[in-house]
């Protein structure tokens, strides 16, 4: 049990005995176990004589609270000491000193010792602990940002009008575009937009059928203006593709001349595909003009893909030898692969070998072999590979991974 003063008016201990009042009679001293505060007097307690410096203003008056000091306190059961009577009060082992008043009522409250109490603030509470440092969470690692590069695309589409003014209902348009999901939506926003000047506030239109894979835009270009222009151009001149036919629409009759073009000796030995964007807008290709036997037809939308630069090794593969003369391929720009298996050849003994094959003598050929898996590749269709890991590789900014194979491979329409 912690030691207990008893604060009242500071009166000297004198051998534990007390002075009741300034008569001088003493009273039954307080033993050091179980000590008793014996008031024991029947007689009028005399005038208290307490300088008025020295006491302290500990009760305002009969009635009042105790004033409390700034030690702790706690408070005790009031104890009524009265004139005549008797009190008897157990108290801790220390001594006490107590002189009698004239106040009917008193209470008696214990301090607890400087050494033993606690600290408090002047707000009456326990000093506030330490603030706790927020935990700061390391910030998550972001993966790497991918460098992308835009497969090419090189494209002559043919718009119809679904305008329900006569004037320009079923009308058609033709053009050139690198992405044609952008330029449809050119055309149909107008000339702020993008769009061309011959469909500005004349739409909306629907892209029926695109030609693609040309391999640069010049020749794009050159399709696009022989299109348009059947009568001025020269490679068709003379086919009298200028004038509709009888019953023949103005679509049907554009199918006809896109026909004559991919037959001519400038585009019959290139890849190209013919794609219907909108299905229901087939027609039968005329008769008289053959297909030619390489080109491909297709149906559905388009979508120009992106291909991600590689950021690691597992997307490479190193240069091997030519399946052809077995040389070792030093570089990227030598190299053709096969779509099918990624066999490597030397671009060069792949295009002599395919060429020695052929009665005709051609600048490039029309397709190759594979010497690995026998699959017969589109030499458009190589040259586009090509270009598209010779982009990934100028792309690339870390050293260790330039000049090596991309593992992915051209996704042929």
């Amino acid at each position: 049990m912690e030691d207990l003063d008893w604060q009242f008016d500071p009166i000297p201990d004198y051998d534990n005995h007390w002075n009741a009042w300034d008569g001088g009679e003493q009273n039954t001293p307080i033993k050091e176990s179980n000590q008793t505060i014996c008031l024991d007097s029947d007689e009028e307690a005399g005038p208290s004589k307490v300088d008025e410096s020295e006491e302290r203003s500990l009760f305002l008056d009969e009635y009042s609270t105790p004033i409390t000091s700034t030690k702790r306190r706690f408070q005790s059961t009031t104890r009524s000491v009265s004139k005549n009577a008797k009190c008897s009060t157990q108290v801790p082992g220390n001594s006490l000193s107590l002189r009698r008043r004239s106040y009917s009522h008193c209470e008696l409250t214990p301090i607890v010792k400087p050494e033993n109490r606690k600290r408090k603030s002047t707000e009456g509470c326990l000093t506030p602990a330490k603030p706790v440092k927020e935990r700061v969470l390391p910030k998550p690692t972001r993966p790497p940002k991918r460098t992308f590069v835009v497969n090419e695309f090189f494209g002559v589409y043919c718009l119809i009008n679904r305008s329900n003014k006569p004037r320009w209902k079923n009308r058609c348009y033709i053009g050139k575009t690198t992405d044609p999901n952008r330029r449809i939506e050119q055309h149909n926003g107008g000339m702020d937009k993008g769009g061309a000047k011959k469909t500005h506030d004349r739409g909306p239109w629907d892209m029926a059928c695109i030609i693609h894979g040309f391999p640069n835009a010049i020749s794009t270009l050159q399709f696009e203006w022989a299109w348009q222009n059947p009568g001025k151009s020269v490679t068709i001149k003379g086919k009298c593709l200028d004038k509709k036919e009888a019953k023949e629409t103005t679509f049907a009759h554009n199918i006809r001349i896109a026909c004559y073009l991919m037959n001519c000796d400038r585009w019959k030995d290139l890849a190209l595909t013919f794609q219907w964007l909108i299905p229901k807008e087939e027609i039968p290709f005329p008769p008289q003009v053959p297909f030619p036997p390489q080109m491909r037809v297709a149906y559905g939308l388009i979508e120009c893909g992106k291909t991600a630069v590689p950021i690691g090794f597992d997307e490479l593969e190193s240069l091997q030898k030519c399946l052809i003369c077995g040389k070792t391929i030093v570089e990227l720009r030598q190299l053709g692969r096969c779509l099918s298996c990624r066999a490597q050849h030397h671009l060069i003994c792949w295009a002599n070998g395919a060429l020695s094959t052929k009665k005709q003598r051609y600048l490039w050929p029309v397709e190759a072999k594979c010497q690995k898996c026998e699959n017969v590749n589109l030499w458009g269709d190589i040259i586009r590979d090509q270009r598209m890991f010779l982009k990934t590789d100028e792309a690339q900014k870390v050293p260790e991974l330039q000049n090596l194979l991309l593992k992915k491979v051209l996704n042929v329409m």
